[in-house]
């Protein structure tokens, strides 16, 4: 179980920084992508 949480950590923050390369990439489009990624 300990290793499943870790996995399931792991894709948590990779997500959050994909998503904070798009949200760089976009500028001030911000909210469309997060109204895309959502």
């Amino acid at each position: 179980m300990a290793n499943g949480c870790r996995f399931l950590t792991a894709i948590s923050a990779l997500s959050i920084l994909y998503r904070l390369m798009l949200n760089r990439q976009c500028g001030k489009l911000v909210s469309e992508c997060n109204s895309c990624l959502s």
